[in-house]
C-alpha cells in the first residue's frame, strides 16, 4: 500500500458526526406514508467467547428509491461494540442501480477506536426472481480511522467490491452470503458472511451463519476475526 496520508479535522466536520446524522436525515425526507418494514435480531456469538448481539433494521421499499438503516451491537471481551449504517439504493432499471453506503464502528476489542466509512458505486442484479438473487456491487469512497493511541487519525480513499448471493430452499429456508471488500491506501479489509434461516412463522425466523473479518492497517498486525452466531429474528 502507498505512504500513509493523515489529516486532521475539526470535530464539527468529523464525518463521524455526518454520519451518524445520515440515518436521521434520511427518516426526516420520507414521505408520511412510507412502506416501512424491518426486524430485530437477537443471538449469541461463538467462537473464542460466547457474546450476545442485536441488530435492528428498517427498510423503506419504495420507487426509484429504497433505505435501509441499520444498527449493530455486540458485546465483546472489552466492552461494547457498535455499528450504525444508512444504505440508500436508486433503482435505474430492473436490473442496474446506484447505491451508497454510509457506516461508524467502534469496536472495543481493536485498536481502532472508530472507523467511518462513505462510498457510492453502481450495482448490477445478475439474477433476480421470487427464489434467488445475485447481485454484484462496484465503488469507491473515503473512510476515516481514529486510533486509541498515541497514532494520529488518518482519512484515505478505497476502491469497494461486494457480492451477494440469496436463495429461498422449499418455502421455509434461505441461503444467504455476502461478501464486501474495501481496498484503501492505508487500510484493507475483507468482510464475509454466509448463513442460512429457517421460518418459524411469518414474522419469526431462526438463523444461523459464520462470519470472515480480516483487516490490513499499515504499520499494524493484521486483524482476523472469525466466529459463528445463533440468532432469533422477528420481523414487522
Amino acid at each position: 500500500m502507498p505512504g500513509i496520508t493523515r489529516t486532521r479535522i475539526s470535530n464539527s466536520l468529523r464525518p463521524a458526526n455526518l454520519a451518524a446524522a445520515l440515518p436521521l436525515l434520511a427518516l426526516l425526507q420520507m414521505p408520511a406514508q412510507a412502506q416501512w418494514s424491518g426486524g430485530l435480531e437477537a443471538g449469541t456469538q461463538f467462537g473464542s467467547s460466547q457474546n450476545p448481539t442485536l441488530r435492528f433494521y428498517a427498510r423503506h421499499n419504495g420507487e426509484p428509491m429504497t433505505h435501509y438503516i441499520y444498527l449493530d451491537w455486540a458485546r465483546e471481551d472489552n466492552g461494547n461494540s457498535f455499528r450504525l449504517g444508512y444504505n440508500p439504493v436508486f433503482n435505474m432499471s430492473r436490473s442496474f442501480y446506484s447505491f451508497g453506503k454510509f457506516s461508524i464502528e467502534e469496536d472495543a476489542d481493536s485498536i481502532v477506536d472508530q472507523q467511518v466509512d462513505a462510498l457510492v458505486g453502481l450495482g448490477n442484479h445478475i439474477r433476480l426472481s421470487r427464489e434467488s438473487l445475485l447481485t454484484i456491487e462496484v465503488g469507491g469512497g473515503a473512510r476515516q480511522l481514529l486510533f486509541d493511541n498515541e497514532r494520529e487519525d488518518e482519512t484515505s480513499g478505497f476502491l469497494f467490491l461486494g457480492g451477494n448471493y440469496s436463495r429461498i430452499l422449499f418455502n421455509t429456508f434461505r441461503f444467504n452470503a455476502t461478501v464486501e471488500s474495501r481496498t484503501g491506501e492505508t487500510q484493507d479489509t475483507l468482510d464475509a458472511e454466509a448463513g442460512i434461516s429457517y421460518r418459524l412463522s411469518d414474522t419469526t425466523a431462526l438463523k444461523y451463519a459464520y462470519r470472515y473479518r480480516r483487516s490490513d492497517v499499515d504499520g499494524l498486525e493484521s486483524i482476523v476475526d472469525e466466529d459463528s452466531y445463533f440468532a432469533l429474528t422477528y420481523g414487522f
